[in-house]
């Protein structure tokens, strides 16, 4: 008896235990989820929450992405600027009555295919060498333009890009020599008096004589190759060199209005510019304005009268450029486009490209000149690839190969990053 009745009573207070925690606990449950549901941000705390996984935009609504895209812009800073009136009245910004200059290359090869309805056309400046450069941009940001979507977007945009190519030259072809190996030759032997010399084109032993032109012709075989697989290069008859880039773009700028006339707006971007396309197209669906450039718009900068960038006194008689946007991206109204190509034959050729288009011709013609904050310069360090993913900034640039490679990884799989 006596064990039966301890047994009872150890029993009435286990159950008492056990019904206490589970009032209490169904009364914590129902106090913290009841505040949850009267938080004001109900609905964001949930959308934050399931941002954590994997697949976070496939299934969200069109709208709902736009509205990001949105908001993101709103967050980034945009402040027209205009030219210095008193700078603009030098007579060097009258145009010539004659033509100084004739921009009329023969184009050796176009894309076949560009009478589609297309918001923005992309071109980037491209020797012929660079054919991993080429490769890298075809399969990463610039694959929306041969159909394929951006990462976790449902939409396609209607964006096109172009490689803009001259002819090649010599220095083209030492860069191409150095883009393939390590190093420009490849060694192989055991001594430092028995080594032979192997060309990292075709493997064999290096012939000084023969070598430039086998290296030329197997550039230009694979230029072919591309131009028959991709259906994208625009090919001028001039040596690929920094002095012919000014008239390139102005080439491939009248090519675009006069055979991609859909396009309503045209972008230079540079081979080591990783373009964050969603982010622009919405910009420019949006907000975006006719006669205006965008990008990251300099202030009066001084001409150089040496280096890479000198232009003589005698062809640019000013001391300062009006204001212009950094070439390394930048984005025209095709309108604004069609005004510097209007302009460009009666002014001295300067082979500063941006600060020549952007600047001197856009100036004289009254485009408007935005400067946006989601657009880098040229010295500035290449973006961290958390900047693309939370629609931080438009374009960046510095990107090696190796880099929109990386960036465009971590936009696949963006919880890899950590951002």
């Amino acid at each position: 008896m006596y064990w039966h009745h301890r047994l009872a009573r150890k029993s009435s207070i286990l159950v008492i235990v056990l019904s206490a925690i589970f009032v209490c606990g169904a009364y914590w449950s129902t106090r913290h989820f009841s505040n949850i549901s009267k938080n004001e941000n109900f609905e964001s705390f949930v959308a934050a929450s399931s941002e954590t996984s994997d697949e976070q935009d496939e299934d969200l609504p069109q709208v709902s992405l736009e509205a990001k895209l949105k908001m993101a812009i709103d967050k980034l800073s945009a402040k027209g600027i205009s030219p210095s009136a008193l700078m603009l009245e030098n007579l060097y910004y009258i145009p010539s009555e004659v033509p100084f200059e004739s921009y009329n290359n023969t184009i050796l090869h176009q894309p076949k295919s560009c009478k589609t309805q297309t918001l923005l056309s992309i071109l980037v400046p491209s020797n012929p060498a660079s054919i991993q450069e080429r490769e890298a941009i075809r399969e990463t940001w610039g694959s929306v333009a041969r159909g394929h979507k951006w990462p976790r977007h449902m939409r396609n945009y209607d964006v096109r890009v172009f490689f803009v190519l001259g002819t090649i030259g010599d220095r083209n072809l030492s860069e191409f020599v150095d883009s393939v190996a390590e190093h420009k030759y490849m060694s192989q032997g055991t001594g430092a008096n028995n080594v032979e010399q192997i060309d990292p084109i075709n493997g064999g032993p290096v012939n000084d004589s023969d070598d430039a032109n086998e290296t030329k012709a197997y550039v230009e075989s694979i230029v072919q190759q591309e131009i028959k697989s991709f259906d994208d290069i625009i090919q001028f008859d001039m040596v690929d060199t920094y002095a012919n880039l000014t008239r390139k773009l102005l080439l491939a700028f009248g090519w675009l209005i006069k055979s991609c006339h859909v396009s309503q707006f045209i972008m230079k971007a540079d081979q080591d510019v990783f373009v964050n396309v969603p982010l622009l197209y919405t910009l420019l669906t949006h907000y975006a304005h006719k006669n205006t450039i965008y990008g990251h718009i300099y202030p009066n900068n001084w001409v150089e009268r040496q280096g890479k960038w000198a232009v003589d006194k005698r062809t640019l008689p000013v001391d300062q450029y009006p204001i212009y946007a950094a070439g390394n991206a930048y984005i025209m109204s095709v309108d604004a486009a069609a005004t510097v190509l209007r302009l460009a034959p009666y002014f001295p050729y300067v082979p500063v490209e941006d600060a020549f288009i952007t600047g001197i011709l856009a100036s004289v013609g009254d485009v408007d000149r935005i400067h946006m904050s989601g657009f880098t310069k040229w010295s500035d360090p290449l973006p961290d690839e958390c900047e693309f993913i939370n629609n931080e900034i438009y374009v960046g640039n510095n990107a090696t190969v190796h880099d929109l490679r990386i960036i465009w990884w971590h936009i696949m799989i963006p919880n890899i990053a950590g951002c």
